[in-house]
């Protein structure tokens, strides 16, 4: 994304858990603020975002970055009073391929009239939640459907894992535990806390959970539910939540476009190959209807 005036490039970290959007100044980014003519300092007295607080300095305001930076910053797509999609409709569309390190595909990201809105629907929350109805395991419910009901469930692309609340993870874990035995035997590793093994994704390993949303699943083959991490260790993308909140993470993205309507509270989410769309979007750009 092209920040400032002059505009330089910069590579950030899509964020739909905060409504904050920040480049940090230092080397990698190249950006000085004060060298931009568009640049303004901007009070937070007054405004309504759970991404900052009132700093030390009189009109200067603090956050705290959330996990691992990605790139150079933030683009958040939460709604608030400093959210970037205000400019945009408040609509915003998410279509991503294989995120695994080895095998990359194209992904985008479409703002406003640009957001690609189309597939079956659910209710999508103030805080972007929605409501988790089931887990199930190769077509088997764990039987979780009302303690999920009433946990807040929140579409976070901040998130890389799929963060379940206590009894649901262990539920989870347990289960894929289970089938696991045939493979490998599960290890700690410095990627704790995820559940992690030895050597590549097995060819044949036949699982798959199911997220329940409404009226539409959300499907975890191998490729999505474990995330090669080297060449020798791959891991179980579910980890615990610390906070009493469910958060499925942008690995659950893959092979979907999500798009996010806020003003009419809805979230359509579509299997699509991101590749077709992706070439059929770049030819809509490049060749406009008149």
């Amino acid at each position: 994304m092209a920040i400032g005036y002059p505009m330089i490039q910069q590579r950030l970290h899509i964020d739909s858990g905060t409504d904050l959007t920040y480049v940090l100044q230092n080397p990698h980014s190249d950006y000085n603020p004060l060298a931009s003519s568009s640049f303004r300092y901007r009070s937070c007295l007054g405004l309504r975002s759970a991404s900052l607080t009132p700093g030390a300095m009189k009109g200067r305001c603090d956050f705290e970055k959330r996990g691992q930076l990605a790139g150079t910053g933030t683009l958040g797509l939460a709604p608030g009073d400093l959210s970037i999609t205000s400019s945009f409709n408040k609509t915003f569309s998410i279509c991503l391929g294989n995120l695994n390190r080895f095998q990359r595909t194209n992904e985008f990201l479409a703002l406003g009239d640009g957001a690609v809105l189309s597939g079956p629907t659910v209710a999508l929350g103030n805080l972007l939640n929605v409501t988790m109805t089931s887990i199930a395991i190769n077509e088997q419910n764990l039987g979780l459907d009302i303690l999920l009901s009433m946990s807040l469930t929140i579409m976070d692309t901040g998130h890389s894992a799929l963060s379940l609340v206590s009894n649901a993870y262990h539920a989870v874990i347990g289960n894929i535990k289970e089938k696991m035995v045939a493979y490998e035997n599960a290890y700690t590793t410095d990627y704790n806390p995820l559940l992690c093994y030895n050597g590549k994704i097995p060819k044949n390993l036949g699982i798959n959970l199911s997220l329940g949303i409404g009226n539409v699943t959300i499907n975890f083959p191998k490729r999505k539910l474990f995330y090669q991490m080297r060449r020798d260790v791959y891991c179980l993308i579910v980890d615990e939540s610390v906070n009493g909140r469910n958060y499925i993470g942008i690995m659950a993205f893959q092979d979907l476009n999500v798009g996010f309507d806020i003003p009419n509270q809805k979230l359509y989410i579509k299997s699509i190959d991101c590749n077709i769309l992706f070439d059929d979007y770049k030819d809509e750009l490049d060749h406009p209807n008149p």
